[in-house]
């Protein structure tokens, strides 16, 4: 019994014929699928326009939108969520804030069962808090 031997590009295009010149047509992709690669192109998008933030105070109404906190030392600190429109007491401005995710989950139970307050929200003063409008 002889040793299997696996044929090389030419005696492997021999034997397929014409479905041979279409090897070079195909290739895998990175999730391990063969695919045709001809004329593949890819269209890059422009950068988008940048989002203007807005300080919190200059609106209305909050409750649901992106925030952005600017830290006093520098940076931002952003995956943040309005729990709550803004409120007053005596001693400032104030409003709930938590990350996204925490947000979102308080969002998905039915509006019977949420609770009033948004778990694991905290108040923060507003002097730092800015707002993406287009959240």
């Amino acid at each position: 019994m002889g040793e299997a031997r696996i044929p090389d590009d030419e005696e492997f295009r021999a034997l397929l014929g014409e479905v041979g010149d279409a090897l070079d047509e195909l290739a895998v992709d990175g999730h391990g699928v063969l695919r045709n690669v001809t004329d593949w192109r890819f269209d890059i998008a422009p950068k988008p326009d940048p989002i203007e933030l807005v300080h919190i105070s200059d609106l209305g109404s909050v409750a649901g939108k992106r925030l952005v906190f600017a830290r006093p030392a520098g940076g931002t600190k952003t995956n943040l969520r309005a729990a709550s429109e803004v409120f007053e007491d005596n001693q400032g401005q104030w409003v709930r804030v938590v990350n996204e995710a925490a947000y979102f989950a308080w969002l998905a139970q039915p509006a019977d069962q949420r609770p009033e307050f948004c778990p694991r929200s905290r108040v923060w003063s507003l002097e730092n808090i800015w707002v993406d409008p287009t959240s």
